[in-house]
Order: C-alpha cells, then structure tokens, then sequence
C-alpha cells in the first residue's frame, strides 16, 4: 500500500524511523478548525510505531512518534510545497 522514503535514522543502532513497512493503520480528522490530524501505525520486528502529523492551516507542522520500545519524539518544522 502506502510506502515512502526514510524520515530519519535513529542515532543509536536499529532500524529508526523509517517508512519503509506498510502502515498498518491510518486516520484522518478532517480539517478541524485551522488544522487537520493525521495518525500513522507503523509496525516493523523492533516495534510498533504511531505517527501524529499535526498539520496547521499556515504550514506549521508537527510531528509527534509514540514507540512502545523507545522514548517518544517530536518535531516542530513548516510544510514545503514544491
């Protein structure tokens, strides 16, 4: 189904956070005042992975992963449309 490229390689060994499995599960909160939040699960043979994009009306970003085997991570950037 839904692949795409590598977000980022965990600094300590494994496989990090890639997209490189199938999402597992996918929801969509519409548009929801000024921002719409999508939530990804990923699962690999490490762990499951859930991605929250937060995703603001002015292209603020943000990008919250939930882990069960590892601390949780959050990123805060803007939305490039090329």
């Amino acid at each position: 189904c839904c692949r795409t490229g590598e977000l980022y390689r965990y600094v300590g060994g494994g496989k990090g956070l890639t997209f490189k499995e199938e999402i597992a599960e996918y929801t969509d909160s519409g548009q929801v005042g000024e921002k719409r939040t999508l939530v990804l699960t990923v699962k690999n043979e490490e762990d499951t992975y859930v991605y929250t994009f937060t995703i603001f009306d002015n292209g603020s970003t943000d990008l919250r992963v939930h882990c069960r085997n590892r601390d949780d991570i959050s990123y805060r950037g803007e939305l490039r449309y090329d």
